[in-house]
């Protein structure tokens, strides 16, 4: 077909066209319109790899068990206490109620392959909302981690206190001796 044959027929059939356009046009309007607004709220968490070496650098090991540490903590941010915790932390301040279903539902945790980095995605009706949970869910999270981590460290401590006061007890008694000794002797008893 050559460029004036299809003139021809574009001419013909016009108003054919433009109908067809604007009743596409005001169907993709009207179903946009109908359809509920979602916003998304990401809350990004870094798994700390080590303490590193004494040099300053880290180890190989210690950044690839943050790695596998993400991918564990990705599925422990999405679990229904988390998400209960979180929802008590906002709740007076959401716009819609949700229940940890919903919001499990509702949201998504990725940690990227060979990155220590957390991906906490929150999706609700609100903008603010999507916020508050997604940043409620990542605090709780990092509460209740830090706690467990830390937890098995009581018993240890309480250990290390024990033997510290066992041992500055034996210290001051041995002191006491020595200076009973140093005065049995006449002389003056040293100070520390």
């Amino acid at each position: 077909m050559d460029a004036r044959r299809a003139l021809l027929v574009l001419r013909r059939w016009w108003p054919l066209l433009v109908a067809g356009t604007l009743i596409a046009a005001g169907a993709a309007y009207a179903v946009s319109t109908t359809q509920p607004k979602v916003y998304e709220a990401t809350a990004l968490l870094r798994v700390n790899p080590g303490l590193g070496t004494v040099g300053g650098g880290l180890d190989f090991n210690e950044v690839q068990a943050s790695w596998s540490q993400a991918a564990a903590d990705a599925q422990l941010v999405h679990t229904t206490p988390i998400a209960q915790a979180a929802i008590g932390r906002v709740a007076g301040r959401l716009h819609h109620p949700v229940d940890p279903g919903t919001l499990l539902k509702d949201s998504a945790a990725t940690a990227a392959p060979q990155s220590p980095i957390v991906a906490l995605v929150v999706r609700a009706g609100n903008p603010s909302d999507a916020s508050l949970l997604a940043n409620a869910m990542a605090t709780v999270f990092v509460a209740q981690d830090a706690q467990t981590r830390t937890a098995d460290l009581a018993p240890a401590l309480a250990a290390i206190n024990r033997q510290i006061a066992f041992y500055s007890a034996d210290y001051a008694a041995a002191q006491r001796k020595i200076n009973r000794l140093a005065l049995q002797g006449g002389k003056q008893p040293p100070t520390q």
